[in-house]
């Protein structure tokens, strides 16, 4: 896990980036896109090695053990009406530092 840690928190917090925006966020996206399916690609094969060593697959469905899904669902912003301390909806940076 140590050696995906930064895998497992994209995975986590996950937010959509627009690939077709420009060379940057075409970049940023493939870069996020390759480690977390790395990840997912070896955490998977672990879990395969430790069934076939004889790991019960019941054990898989400890929550503890569970694993990534197929696809990350995007980071859903708030509905206008959520408001703040002053009464106004949330801004994105607002609602990025209540995700993290």
């Amino acid at each position: 896990m140590w050696k995906h840690r930064r895998a497992f928190w994209l995975t986590g917090h996950w937010f959509f980036i627009d690939h077709r925006l420009d060379d940057y966020s075409a970049e940023l996206h493939a870069d996020r896109k390759k480690e977390c399916d790395t990840a997912k690609k070896n955490y998977k094969k672990l879990l395969d090695d430790k069934v076939r060593d004889g790991l019960p697959e019941s054990v898989l469905e400890e929550p503890g053990i569970w694993t990534f899904p197929a696809k990350v669902c995007s980071w859903i912003w708030m509905d206008k009406s959520q408001l703040n301390d002053q009464g106004r909806p949330f801004s994105l940076a607002d609602q990025l530092r209540i995700v993290d």
